[in-house]
């Protein structure tokens, strides 16, 4: 599938949903998720927004943990158990360059990441590169996310705009009060919850929450055409 034909969230979801029907003990899983599962950034990533994606959140604003009795916390880890039964065995001992370095290989069929894999793969594999494509993160029941910035503490260093993989910040034609050009959510519709806008702005200026009104999450997510 070419590059630029995005398969919305929705596709996404049912084709994932049928892989995670199967019955492993009768129709053993051939070519396996990428999903790193140990201590990494790129685990912290795909499985923070899994948790989003249902509304669960470990702790409150106040720092008290709410864990128990909280139903989104079971859903999403019965959800995540049945997907780290699809991922390679190895998954918790990776580092955060494993998984791109899976998908290469051409082993793998799914990781949660921006494109760089495909770029790295274009230029060291490119027939592998030629059946990676990209589609929605599967729809969870919470919402998507609202992306606010604090434009009169930006200081426009662009960081955001840098590691943003779905082009979600631009900046302003006017300078805010202390004489920058600050960054706006030009399409914040176009947000994954990835997060790291959040985690990378030194002025601590952006804040990302779900949605409490709308479904639906979406993320980049590289996938080799035509595994089953």
């Amino acid at each position: 599938m070419p590059l630029q034909s995005i398969p919305p969230a929705s596709l996404a979801t049912k084709r994932i949903q049928r892989m995670l029907r199967k019955d492993m003990r009768s129709e053993p899983v051939r070519i396996r998720f990428g999903l790193p599962l140990g201590n990494t950034t790129d685990t912290n990533q795909w499985v923070g927004a899994l948790f989003l994606a249902y509304g669960a959140q470990l702790m409150d604003a106040k720092g008290n943990i709410t864990v128990k009795n909280n139903d989104k916390v079971k859903q999403v880890l019965e959800y995540g158990k049945k997907i780290a039964g699809f991922c390679t065995p190895d998954a918790q001992a990776w580092d955060d360059a494993s998984n791109n370095k899976w998908l290469i290989s051409g082993n793998g069929s799914l990781i949660f990441n921006p494109p760089s894999a495909w770029a790295v793969a274009k230029r060291d594999a490119p027939q592998v590169a030629e059946k990676c494509w990209f589609g929605g993160f599967p729809k969870g029941p919470a919402g998507r996310w609202d992306v606010v910035i604090g434009e009169d503490m930006c200081k426009a260093c662009g960081f955001c705009l840098s590691v943003c993989p779905v082009d979600v910040f631009a900046y302003r034609k006017a300078p805010n009060k202390i004489g920058w050009f600050p960054m706006y959510t030009a399409h914040e519709e176009n947000c994954v919850g990835c997060m790291l806008c959040y985690q990378i702005c030194p002025d601590f200026c952006i804040d990302v929450s779900p949605k409490a009104t709308t479904s639906g999450l979406t993320a980049a997510v590289a996938l080799r055409g035509g595994a089953r």
